[in-house]
């Protein structure tokens, strides 16, 4: 992770925001909320998985900062080979991916008739 990224997780992920101590427990206080989780890297997720490198991402990222605040992981993409140069017809096709997560975990909330 990036360190511009891990200094603002530490920043809005604060104690008394999104998680408090009761004793020597630690309790998430984002309980109830989802999030929907994006990496992207030059290697392909495939790669990361025979290194061992995305058990470690999953652990760090899905497991230790997201659910120890009590946010509920709806979906984790990752997006491989993205590099300088990458054609905007993959970049499309991955920010569709992305929207399609969006709608499919957080379909748009339509105002009720008054």
């Amino acid at each position: 992770m990036p360190a511009i990224l891990k200094g603002y997780i530490d920043r809005v992920f604060t104690h008394g925001v999104a998680y408090r101590f009761e004793g020597n427990v630690m309790r998430g206080l984002l309980k109830g909320r989802t999030n929907l989780l994006v990496t992207v890297s030059a290697a392909p997720r495939r790669v990361l998985q025979e290194v061992g490198e995305w058990d470690a991402i999953r652990a760090i990222q899905d497991n230790h900062i997201f659910h120890s605040v009590g946010l509920t992981l709806a979906d984790h993409l990752h997006f491989g080979e993205i590099t300088p140069g990458i054609s905007g017809t993959i970049a499309r096709a991955h920010m569709e991916t992305m929207r399609a997560a969006a709608h499919r975990h957080f379909p748009p909330v339509r105002p009720r008739a008054a």
